[in-house]
């Protein structure tokens, strides 16, 4: 799996924001058009956000901490909870 940040020119239909996908094959392809999972799309303007590290917990569930640019402009730095669905995992 690997968690990352659309930055400017979203082409996935939503904000900009932090993304993840994951790959079928052991990270040898991945399928960015298609296989894209949404986390966050929060940021507002034309650029801005980010993102730091993923990590998978005892309980199987991730936690990822990123940044985003509000509508007042001001940087927010936030965790989110979120597991994988069902079909992610699935060949």
């Amino acid at each position: 799996m690997l968690t990352f940040t659309v930055r400017s020119n979203s082409t996935d239909g939503h904000g900009l924001g932090l993304r993840a996908i994951v790959s079928k094959d052991n990270g040898r392809s991945w399928e960015f058009d298609r296989d894209r999972i949404v986390i966050s799309d929060v940021n507002r303007g034309s650029s801005g956000g980010g993102f730091g590290n993923t990590i998978q917990l005892p309980d199987q569930s991730l936690v990822s901490i990123y940044s985003y640019r509000g509508a007042e402009q001001k940087t927010h730095v936030e965790s989110v909870r979120w597991r994988l669905p069902e079909s992610a995992t699935k060949e």
